[in-house]
């Protein structure tokens, strides 16, 4: 890497960045991080209520230019950097112009369609889900920023057009779902060039038609940043063919894909691992160390970066609070089996029905079988290749989750194995169209019974979502009407603790049993949570949490039906309430 000295029509443009450089490096010194913190608190006058999290915030914050800024200046004034550029634009255009041609204009407009129908039911049931609902009051900390997500935090401005955040539901879904049809073009266009084929690309859906990512639909703030972190996962293999340019993208999108939503990023190694897969088949085993090798290095050095620039520590002087954060991330390899355990068992009481899990497994074996018989490489070499593929594949799909010291197995971080099981669907169409004799086309039939299952299953989490708003509102609006004789109107704020669940509507019972995941899936509210007040302001019903445990001594039995059983205090100013099943 050799400097190039600025032009006079770069001169400004090198000053520039490079005071932009030393003015981070100075905001990101210990001193700035209190004289700030402290600033905002003499201005307004109050004290912040998590000093600790703002601390956490203005390290990583003040980072951002840094980070811009080194990247800029290595790009527009090294030897490497420019290299680079040229390479990275020559791989864009290429891209672009096939991008642009009709036909696949028409394709990509069709996987929206495809994927507007599959999620109409989500979309549809107008649900607020779980942080959506103290969003949607205005919450003027949208926590994404606590979670090192910066794309998510700054871009829901722009996309929102608002701070705090209006709910623009369902703009903000239709927004995804245009970024779920690029993303599966961009994949198919990695693995197949300029010969994609219509049929097999829509095997790649199951990316975001799959139960698990389903939840990730389900939020109305978070679902388009959680999308682009797959896409930012995926964006380095347009730059295969040159490894400087390769690992210098996989870096940067991953840095992004860490921004957005962290589990995005282990949809890079079953990439990775897939395309290694296919050359060792094809008998295409040149690069093929050299691939692997940067592939690591560079997922190594990105989640390095990310770590040091954008997950830091809060300042000393400011002490952590207890329980922040939903789960750790310090590493332990300790964990891996455990981990590895808890996965293993959620993925396969989970992952859609019995005959989903069915069509899957048919699918899995004729994705070994027709590989084993295509293959350019001995059968027994690549039958061993297979299986590690698969096995390995799995276990690294959960990716850096596999090894958090408190990690959490939910269907919105499950976004490798979406991709693994969707590369399989994909590469089992793919050879049936390519390979397979006419007569036996309708080996297809199990892959595409996988996509339409899991849009049946939408179609069914959907209708579940909207009748457990309808039984939440019932709920309520019975507790209201309830409380509402032991309030007058001169009683000021009142507190209330909801203790117990409302439970779930019955009238789903019969979907629960086909699909465990709905558990999984659908809040139970009101009752014991954190959004039990967010569920009360949607009926004008106001009140503070009073933080009770167990019914006080001195309280009186108000109220004692089916439904629920109220106590008051003897001023009637706090309630407890005991909600029933």
């Amino acid at each position: 890497m050799f400097f190039i000295k600025p032009t006079k029509k770069t001169f400004f443009l090198f000053i520039f960045l490079l005071a932009c450089f030393v003015l981070s490096l100075i905001m990101s010194t210990g001193w700035f991080n209190v004289f700030a913190i402290e600033t905002v608190q003499n201005i307004t006058g109050k004290t912040l209520r998590n000093p600790y999290k703002w601390s956490c915030a203005v390290y990583n914050c003040v980072h951002i230019p840094l980070f811009i800024s080194i990247v800029l200046l290595f790009l527009k004034f090294t030897s490497s950097g420019n290299s680079i550029s040229s390479a990275k634009a020559k791989a864009y255009k290429n891209f672009a112009d096939f991008f642009i041609q009709k036909r696949n204009i028409i394709f990509t407009a069709f996987l929206v369609l495809f994927f507007f129908i599959a999620y109409y039911k989500i979309i549809n049931a107008d649900f607020y889900y779980m942080d959506d609902m103290a969003r949607n009051m205005g919450a003027d900390d949208s926590g994404w920023m606590a979670y090192g997500r910066y794309i998510s935090e700054f871009g829901s401005v722009l996309v929102h057009g608002s701070f705090p955040l209006t709910d623009i539901g369902p703009l903000s879904q239709i927004i995804s779902i245009v970024i779920f049809a690029f993303t599966v073009f961009t994949l198919s266009y990695v693995i197949c060039g300029n010969e994609i084929r219509m049929l097999p690309t829509l095997g790649l859906s199951l990316i975001f038609i799959s139960p698990f990512f389903s939840q990730c639909f389900s939020y109305r703030y978070d679902n388009p940043y959680m999308t682009l972190s797959i896409l930012f996962a995926i964006l380095p293999f347009l730059f295969c063919e040159d490894k400087k340019s390769f690992i210098y993208t996989s870096i940067i999108f991953l840095i992004l894909s860490c921004m957005s939503y962290q589990a995005g990023t282990s949809v890079y190694i079953v990439v990775c691992m897939y395309l290694v897969l296919k050359k060792i088949i094809n008998g295409k085993k040149e690069n093929l160390a050299s691939f692997i090798i940067i592939s690591v290095i560079s997922f190594a050095l990105a989640l390095v970066i990310y770590q040091l620039l954008f997950n830091c520590s809060g300042n000393p002087k400011f002490p952590k609070p207890e329980n922040m954060g939903l789960a750790s991330t310090g590493f332990s390899v300790s964990r891996v089996i455990p981990n590895l355990k808890i996965y293993t068992s959620f993925v396969l009481e989970n992952f859609g029905g019995y005959i989903f899990k069915l069509c899957f497994i048919i699918t899995l074996l004729l994705f070994v079988v027709l590989n084993i018989v295509k293959s350019k490489v001995s059968k027994l070499a690549s039958f061993f290749v297979l299986a590690i593929f698969i096995v390995a594949g799995f276990i690294l799909s959960l990716g850096a989750y596999l090894v958090f010291e408190a990690s959490m197995i939910a269907p919105r971080v499950l976004m490798g194995f979406n991709c693994f099981a969707a590369l399989i669907v994909f590469d089992s169409l793919l050879m049936i169209s390519e390979k397979v004799q006419k007569r036996r086309k309708l080996l297809f039939i199990p892959a595409v019974l996988c996509l339409y299952l899991s849009v049946a299953f939408l179609y069914t989490y959907g209708n579940c979502l909207t009748q457990q708003k309808d039984y939440a509102d019932f709920r309520m609006h019975a507790l209201i009407y309830d409380l509402s004789e032991y309030v007058s109107t001169d009683s000021g704020e009142i507190k209330v603790t909801l203790n117990g669940s409302a439970g779930y509507c019955k009238s789903y019972d019969n979907a629960r049993r086909q699909y465990p995941i709905i558990d999984s899936l659908i809040m139970r509210f009101p009752g014991s949570n954190m959004w039990d007040k967010d569920c009360a302001y949607k009926f004008n019903f106001i009140f503070d949490d009073a933080y009770l445990s167990e019914v006080p001594s001195d309280f009186m039995k108000l109220k004692d039906s089916k439904l629920h059983a109220i106590y008051a205090s003897p001023d009637r100013q706090i309630f407890y309430v005991e909600l029933r099943e």
